[in-house]
């Protein structure tokens, strides 16, 4: 690898470093964008579309994605940490 390379390569990393850093800037952008239980049942969906993943693997990835965020989301409403 090349010196410019290298340079690209670090500036890419912290460029990224910046967008997931604490203040969730990323977080922000996907959640007006949609919901991440969306995103990852349409990244999935189109996956499969275009057989890069079998249809047995999109039921588990949304059987345990979906039911997942759900079970996050039940216990941060019971907690009070999702005021809106």
């Amino acid at each position: 690898m090349s010196t410019d390379e290298k340079i690209k390569l670090d500036t890419i990393e912290s460029k990224i470093d910046e967008m997931t850093s604490k203040s969730g800037a990323l977080d922000k952008v996907f959640g007006k964008v949609a919901s991440r239980k969306l995103m990852v049942w349409m990244t999935a969906t189109a996956l499969m579309s275009i057989s890069a993943l079998e249809s047995e693997h999109w039921v588990w990835i949304s059987i345990v994605y979906l039911g997942g965020q759900s079970a996050i989301d039940i216990f941060e409403r019971i907690k009070g940490y999702n005021k809106k």
